[in-house]
């Protein structure tokens, strides 16, 4: 009896391990299908990927790196955007920075 209560214990826990790990996979997966591949390159291992990374990991990172953004970034950004465009000046990639 006390064998067999502690095996149903455990089979209770692994049963929620693996919703939570499933959880967090899909939720990983939703944020790298949203987010360009390049604000994750600090984290990104070639090896593993993000198995090593957790969701919490992954968002600190964005906004540790990234921040938020204030209406005075929307405003200067619609400043750029609102300058005529040079067509015989190079454009930057982000592999410049």
């Amino acid at each position: 009896m006390y064998v067999q209560q502690h095996v149903c214990q455990h089979w209770g826990s692994l049963r929620i391990w693996r919703k939570y790990t499933a959880t967090e996979f899909a939720q990983k997966q939703i944020l790298l299908a949203y987010l360009e591949d390049m604000y994750f390159k600090g984290i990104h291992s070639r090896y593993v990927g993000f198995q090593n990374s957790t969701l919490l990991q992954m968002l600190q990172h964005i906004y540790a790196n990234y921040g938020i953004i204030t209406p005075t970034d929307l405003e200067d950004n619609d400043v750029r955007i609102q300058k005529e465009f040079d067509a015989n000046k190079p454009l930057k990639s982000s592999s410049d920075k």
